[in-house]
């Protein structure tokens, strides 16, 4: 499956390690596509990627920053949301997990914003990739 991974990078080896395609786009030097313009049509966003790269699905990750992504809600792809700072942003990621066909929240005890509009999002608590060892006592 070829995946569009917007403002963040998390998962990217991961689903690449399981055989997908992957780009990575957003704002910032550590994103294969960068973006220079405050707002961005997703038709847009998709004819600027490499080598006529055509996603099957879209991820929109939380980057806790201003929206830039427009017409979500046109385009015939799967797009899921994935909110992490729900604790904070739970009011506006509720209007954005409207134009998802998937909404997943970190923070389930924050979703209730998200009930109130009908929406039923799923709960996908954070991760770490990689084992992190413990470095003593705090």
């Amino acid at each position: 499956m070829k995946l569009l991974l917007l403002n963040q990078n998390w998962f990217a080896e991961e689903f690449r390690a399981a055989g997908h395609e992957v780009v990575v786009a957003g704002f910032g030097r550590q994103f294969e596509v960068r973006f220079e313009f405050a707002i961005l049509h997703i038709d847009s966003i998709i004819k600027a990627l490499p080598n006529g790269f055509e996603p099957d699905a879209i991820i929109v990750y939380d980057e806790s920053s201003p929206w830039f992504v427009a017409g979500l809600e046109e385009t015939s792809r799967p797009v899921l949301f994935y909110s992490v700072d729900t604790q904070h942003h739970a009011q506006l990621h509720r209007y954005l997990g409207q134009m998802a066909d998937h909404t997943y929240v970190v923070q389930k005890d924050f979703s209730g914003p998200f009930h109130e509009l009908g929406m039923s999002p799923e709960w996908l608590p954070l991760w770490a990739s990689r084992y992190v060892e413990s470095e003593g006592e705090p």
